[in-house]
C-alpha cells in the first residue's frame, strides 16, 4: 500500500504569522505518512519567521521573497515542489497527524484517472469562530453558484502548473478563479471529511477582511468575464445574486460603534443599491443615522463592564470565553471576566464588536503621539471608550483594567459623562503620576482632580497601592489584591525533561535584562534562553554566544520552555507595580525555582520568603543574580525543595479563585453602593 502512494510536497507561505508557523510546521513532521519536503514561502514577513523556520534545520526548506502577496507567492513557487502532490497550508493553520495519511487514499482510489486533481477539507475552525465547517461534495453546477474550496487542500501539481494563480485576483477569490480553471480544463476533486485541517479565523484572515467582502460583486464580475464560456446565463445571475447577498451579509455583520458617519452612510448607500427590499434595511437605516440608538435595541444592559486594551490575542480569548469555551492559558489578561461570565453575572467588554480604521482614529493617534511627547503621560484610546460610553452607562459598574482605557473612561467620569462607578486597576498608574507631577505640576493637579471621580483603585502591587493612598489622600479607596494564577492549567511536568539551564521570560520595561546579558558573558559554561519581545530584543546589543532570544513565543510553546528550564530568573528594576508577577506565579505554579528581584511590586502582600519558596535577587545586582543562578544550578535538591514549596504556596495562597473572588467582591460592592444612591 505505501508504495502505491505518490510523492507529496508540503507548502506554506507565510506573511508576518511566525507566531503561528511553528505549529503549522510541527503538525506536518507529525504526520503518519512523511512528506517528501515541506517548504515555507516567506512573503517579506518582517517577524520572527525566519528564526522560527531556522530551528528546523534541514527538515524545512526557506525561501525568501519581496513581498508580493499569497498570490503572487504560489504562483512563483510551482516550479518549487518535487512531488507529484502538493498540500497548500497556511501558516495560520494546521493539519491532524492522519490528514495526509486520509487524504492520500482517496488519490490511491483514482490513481488511474488523469483528470482526477484535488482533495479539499472539511474545515474544523477554531479562534474567532469555533466549530466544524463541513463542505458539499463536488458538485460542478454547485461550484458555479458559490466557492466552497478551500486552497488548503491536497493539489495534483501538473494540473496546478496548467491553471496557474491569477495576480488579477489578489484582492480576493483567487482559490475560486484556481479552482474554477482546473474543473473549467476537466479536472475534478474529492472532499476530504472529518475537520482534519485545522483553520484558524481571525480578523486577520484573508477570508474576513472587509475589503474582500465588500468586494465581492467586483470579483465575481471579474470572474464571469475570464471564465465567460463557463457558465450559462443563469448560472452567471445565480452567482451574482449569491455575491451581492454576501456583501449584505459581511455589512450586518461589520455593524459596529467605532464606525464613523462617513462609513456608515456608505455601508447604507450600497446596502439601499443592493438590498432595499432586505428584511435588514430599516435595522440598517437606523444603525446609519442613529447608532445609539440601533446598539441599544440590540443590547441588552449589563452589572459589569470591562475597559480592555484591544488586543487581537484578548479579543480572541474574549470570543472563545463568551462562546462558552475556555481563554486558555494566557486567562489572566482578562482579569476575572471569565470566571464573571460563567458565574451567569451578566457582563460584557470594549472588545466584542469590529474594530475599524476611521478619521477619528488617525487623529487620535497622531495626538496621543504628540501629548506623550510632551508629557510622559497618554491620553488612552479615547475612541473605544467614547463608542461604548452607550453601554457603559447602562452597567452597574465599569471597570478599567489599564492606564489605556482608565485614562480616558476617568476624564469621563470627572465629566460626568459617565454616571456609574468607576473601578480603575493600577497598573504603574503611580509612577507615571510621579514622573507628571516633577515634569509639569499643573497637569498632575488636574490628574488628580479627575481621578479623585474613581470609585475604587486595585493594585497588584503592594507598594503601589500604599503610594496611590498617599498621592490622592486618605479618602481615596485604594485595594491591593495579590494578583493569581490558575493552578489547574499552570501544573508541574515531567522534570526529566530538563534540557535549559536558565529561561528568562517578559517584555515589559521593567525587565532588566542588561543584567542578564551580563550574566551570561560572565558564565560562558551555562545556556540561556530569554523570550520577550522585539522591541526589549533590540535593546540588547551584542549578545554572547550561550545566549539565544526567542521573540513571540505562543504561549502553549512557552510552558513547555518553563517546563524545560532547570531555574527561571526574572530580573526586574526597581519599581512598585511590576515584579514579574504573572510570569513568576506561572513558574511557581509549575514547581519550578525562581530567582525573582526583590522589588517593591512583591516584596509584601505575596507571601514570599527567601530560601523557602523562591531566591530574591537584589535588584540591579549582578553579585546577586550570579549567587542566586548559580546556587540553584549546583544544587538540585534545592531546586526541587523550592519548586514544590513554591507550588504549594500559589495552590494555597494565590490562586486564581481567591483572585477572582476578591475582584467579584469589589465590583458588586460598588454596584450595591450605586443602588443605595
Amino acid at each position: 500500500m505505501n508504495e502505491q502512494r505518490p510523492t507529496v510536497s508540503v507548502v506554506i507561505p507565510c506573511h508576518n504569522y511566525g507566531r503561528y508557523l511553528g505549529k503549522a510546521i510541527d503538525s506536518v513532521l507529525a504526520q503518519t505518512v512523511k512528506p517528501l519536503e515541506i517548504i515555507v514561502a516567506d512573503d517579506g514577513s518582517t517577524d520572527d519567521t525566519a528564526e522560527v523556520v531556522a530551528r528546523y534545520g534541514a527538515a524545512v526548506k526557506y525561501r525568501k521573497f519581496d513581498h508580493r502577496g499569497v498570490c503572487a507567492i504560489r504562483q512563483a513557487l510551482l516550479d518549487e515542489p518535487k512531488g507529484e502532490w502538493f498540500l497548500n497550508l497556511d501558516a495560520d493553520n494546521w493539519i491532524e497527524p492522519d490528514f495526509l495519511e486520509k487524504a492520500l487514499e482517496i488519490v490511491v482510489r483514482h490513481r488511474d484517472d488523469e483528470t482526477f486533481a484535488f482533495v479539499y477539507p472539511d474545515l474544523q475552525c477554531f479562534g474567532d469562530t469555533v466549530g466544524l465547517k463541513k463542505v458539499p461534495d463536488f458538485d460542478v453546477a454547485l461550484l458555479k453558484s458559490k466557492n466552497y474550496i478551500d486552497m488548503n487542500s491536497l493539489i495534483r501539481l501538473k494540473a496546478a502548473r496548467m491553471a496557474g494563480f491569477d495576480s488579477m485576483f489578489c484582492i480576493g477569490m483567487e482559490d475560486y478563479d484556481f479552482f474554477l480553471t482546473l474543473v473549467k480544463g476537466g479536472f475534478w476533486g474529492q472532499r476530504l471529511p472529518g475537520g482534519l485541517m485545522r483553520y484558524r479565523v481571525h480578523t486577520g484572515s484573508v477570508t474576513h477582511t472587509a475589503v474582500r467582502k465588500f468586494r465581492q460583486k467586483e470579483i465575481i464580475r471579474r470572474i464571469l468575464l475570464k471564465h465567460k464560456g463557463f457558465f450559462t446565463p443563469e448560472e452567471a445571475k445565480t452567482a451574482t445574486a449569491s455575491a451581492n447577498n454576501q456583501t449584505l451579509v459581511a455589512l450586518v455583520m461589520s455593524r459596529t460603534p467605532f464606525a464613523g458617519f462617513g462609513r456608515r452612510l456608505a455601508d447604507w448607500l450600497l446596502f439601499a443599491r443592493l438590498g432595499w427590499r432586505h428584511a435588514e434595511f430599516l435595522k440598517q437605516t437606523t444603525y446609519c443615522f442613529f447608532p445609539y440608538h440601533f446598539f441599544k435595541s440590540q443590547v441588552d444592559p449589563v452589572e459589569v463592564f470591562y475597559l480592555f486594551r484591544d488586543t487581537e490575542a484578548r479579543r480572541h480569548m474574549v470570543r472563545q470565553v463568551t462562546d462558552g469555551g475556555e481563554s486558555g492559558l494566557d486567562g489572566g489578561q482578562l482579569f476575572g471576566f471569565e470566571e464573571l461570565w460563567k458565574k451567569g453575572m451578566s457582563a460584557d467588554c470594549n472588545l466584542q464588536f469590529p474594530r475599524t480604521g476611521s478619521l477619528r482614529e488617525t487623529m487620535q493617534g497622531w495626538i496621543e503621539r504628540r501629548y506623550v511627547s510632551h508629557t510622559g503621560v497618554g491620553l488612552g484610546d479615547i475612541c473605544s471608550v467614547l463608542a461604548h460610553r452607550w453601554q457603559m452607562n447602562r452597567a452597574g459598574v465599569v471597570v478599567a483594567t489599564s492606564d489605556n482605557v482608565g485614562l480616558p473612561a476617568t476624564r469621563l467620569k470627572a465629566s460626568g459623562r459617565l454616571k456609574v462607578p468607576l473601578v480603575y486597576v493600577s497598573i504603574g498608574l503611580l509612577e507615571r503620576l510621579t514622573a507628571l507631577e516633577t515634569r509639569s505640576p499643573v497637569r498632575s493637579s488636574r490628574y488628580r482632580k479627575r481621578l479623585k471621580s474613581v470609585a475604587c483603585f486595585i493594585a497588584y502591587g503592594h507598594a503601589e497601592a500604599e503610594g496611590l493612598r498617599r498621592w490622592m489622600g486618605d479618602d481615596a479607596d485604594v485595594r491591593f489584591i495579590p494578583f493569581g494564577v490558575d493552578t489547574n492549567k499552570w501544573l508541574p511536568e515531567d522534570v526529566s525533561a530538563e534540557v535549559l539551564d536558565v529561561l528568562s521570560i517578559g517584555a515589559d520595561p521593567m525587565r532588566d535584562f542588561g543584567l542578564l546579558t551580563e550574566y551570561a558573558q560572565r558564565n560562558p559554561e551555562v545556556g540561556v534562553s530569554l523570550v520577550t519581545g522585539r522591541e526589549c530584543a533590540a535593546e540588547l546589543g551584542p549578545l554572547p554566544p550561550n545566549m539565544r532570544v526567542r521573540i513571540r513565543v505562543p504561549i502553549e510553546e512557552l510552558k513547555g520552555m518553563i517546563a524545560r528550564a532547570r531555574v527561571v530568573v526574572l530580573p526586574v528594576k526597581e519599581n512598585t507595580y511590576s515584579g514579574a508577577t504573572t510570569t513568576l506565579l506561572q513558574c511557581m505554579a509549575m514547581g519550578k525555582a525562581v530567582a525573582v528581584s526583590r522589588v517593591g511590586a512583591i516584596r509584601e502582600g505575596y507571601g514570599l520568603q527567601d530560601g523557602v519558596n523562591v531566591r530574591w535577587i537584589e535588584s540591579g545586582s549582578l553579585e546577586s543574580l550570579s549567587a542566586a543562578v548559580n546556587g540553584l544550578l549546583a544544587d538540585r535538591g534545592l531546586r526541587r525543595r523550592l519548586g514544590t514549596a513554591a507550588r504549594r504556596h500559589v495552590v494555597e495562597n494565590l490562586n486564581w479563585d481567591r483572585y477572582a473572588a476578591e475582584m467579584e467582591k469589589c465590583l458588586v460592592g460598588k454596584m450595591k453602593c450605586k443602588e443605595d444612591e
